[in-house]
């Protein structure tokens, strides 16, 4: 998929992202702008997937990413590796690892699952909880705001399920 990503089950796609390197840059006026590209290097081995590529922002600021793509049992583990190769007057950065679902961009076709805070589609929710709106075009929210660092979504058509769970090695 020209350094784009693509999760399929058999033949099925499941899940994409045209161009997984995505930064956001807090500028030198405190504005956050995000930046996107496609993988340059895609390397496959036995057990894993290492897909690389530098993303070069107009401040000057480099960054290398190294993705490595590994299947489990139950799905697969994606970790992630960003050096500053060039510093630019930026006040820093942000990454975020992203897939699309290919089976609809509708929300009201997915129930949602975020320990405390979000349930199926957060009918029964107070009109100003987080997920309530399904309008939205993101739902931008820390892990750290969730009784576990865990969001679920399941197609209801297909009963196709994603989990994410955060791991985070310091």
């Amino acid at each position: 998929m020209d350094g784009g990503l693509e999760v399929r089950k058999q033949e099925r796609l499941l899940y994409f992202n045209k161009r997984p390197l995505c930064v956001t840059v807090k500028t030198a006026f405190a504005l956050s702008e995000f930046y996107d590209t496609a993988y340059s290097e895609v390397v496959v081995t036995t057990h894993s997937v290492v897909a690389t590529g530098t993303l070069t922002v107009p401040s000057g600021s480099e960054f290398y990413f190294s993705d490595v793509y590994e299947s489990s049992d139950c799905g697969f583990k994606v970790s992630r590796s960003v050096k500053v190769l060039k510093a630019g007057d930026d006040l820093g950065f942000s990454t975020k690892i992203s897939l699309v679902m290919a089976e609809s961009d509708n929300t009201r076709d997915y129930n949602y699952f975020a320990p405390g805070v979000w349930y199926k589609q957060n009918e029964y929710a107070p009109d100003h909880s987080f997920g309530k709106d399904l309008d939205c075009d993101y739902y931008w929210r820390m892990e750290t705001n969730y009784a576990l660092p865990l969001f679920a979504m399941q197609n209801i058509a297909s009963g196709e399920m994603a989990a994410s769970i955060e791991c985070n090695n310091f």
